[in-house]
């Protein structure tokens, strides 16, 4: 469960989330982190970015994660 600065209502992590959070204590490109989730899980990497994208945005949203200027 994460909450955000200025959000009021916890927002839950699970699955791809939750694998997505572990690697997200240091800086992740949604590139790398979707080719070691497809590995790991033994999946397509297309499949992963294409569920970790939006998850990514609402975590930027929410202020929970930050984006670094100039990584993909």
């Amino acid at each position: 469960m994460l909450l955000g600065p200025s959000d009021p209502d916890p927002f839950v992590v699970t699955g791809a989330g939750a694998a997505l959070w572990d690697l997200l204590e240091s800086p992740v490109t949604l590139g790398s982190a979707a080719t070691l989730l497809a590995s790991r899980y033994d999946v397509e990497e297309e499949m992963v970015s294409g569920t970790l994208a939006p998850l990514l945005d609402e975590l930027v949203e929410r202020q929970v994660v930050q984006r670094i200027p100039g990584q993909a």
